[in-house]
């Protein structure tokens, strides 16, 4: 029987989870869950893993990894290519590390809180000379890629890119005024909740089996 996993990090029922965020190619029959296979018109059950993602340095390790993937990702979606400062990868991995400890000291925190706290700072990164929107969104599609999610309309994410750029703009747009207004508070958190719904509204479980 074939296994989907995907990562979690708090307590909270699995089925509650997945009802939530399973994408439509899956059913629940009483305590089986059903892939639909369409390419195949074929029908089978599955089962599925909730794996508890640790928040250490193995995991910073991995998503340091990520740097080139997301980096050749945002390179597709522009004539452009990205051009790094000579300090730019210690920045991000000073980010990486410094994230994932902030995050192992929160309470009920979920998956998508810990990979929206990410994103948030990519944004914020500013570290390329150019492309910095481009590089945010590629990373923000690979991190949910590695932790079992699908980010839509990511799979042609060159032709698809217009959907989300505009959007991401106005993300930057919101923490550049926190950061102007020097306000880390109220409006800070605010802003970040708006890109946690959005990430939520915009991701499910991929269809990703392990062995």
């Amino acid at each position: 029987m074939k296994t989907l996993r995907f990562y979690v990090i708090d307590d909270n029922p699995v089925q509650l989870f997945w009802v939530k965020n399973h994408n439509s190619c899956f059913r629940f029959e009483g305590d089986q869950v059903i892939f639909n296979n369409k390419l195949d018109c074929l029908e089978e059950e599955v089962q599925i893993e909730a794996a508890k993602l640790v928040l250490d340095e193995n995991l910073a390790k991995e998503l340091v990894k990520m740097f080139e993937i997301a980096k050749e990702d945002a390179n597709q979606l522009s004539d452009e290519p990205i051009q790094e400062n000579f300090d730019t990868r210690s920045k991000f991995v000073s980010m990486i590390n410094n994230t994932i400890l902030y995050c192992s000291y929160q309470q009920n925190y979920s998956i998508f809180e810990f990979v929206c706290e990410i994103y948030v700072k990519l944004l914020m990164f500013h570290s390329f000379q150019n492309g910095n929107k481009r590089f945010a969104l590629s990373y923000l599609v690979s991190l949910l890629r590695f932790l079992g999610f699908h980010f839509k309309w990511s799979k042609g994410l060159q032709k698809n890119y217009k959907v989300y750029e505009i959007q991401v703009a106005e993300f930057v747009e919101m923490f550049s005024r926190c950061e102007e207004n020097n306000d880390q508070s109220e409006a800070y958190e605010q802003a970040k909740q708006t890109v946690l719904k959005w990430i939520r509204d915009n991701c499910v479980i991929a269809i990703k089996f392990v062995q």
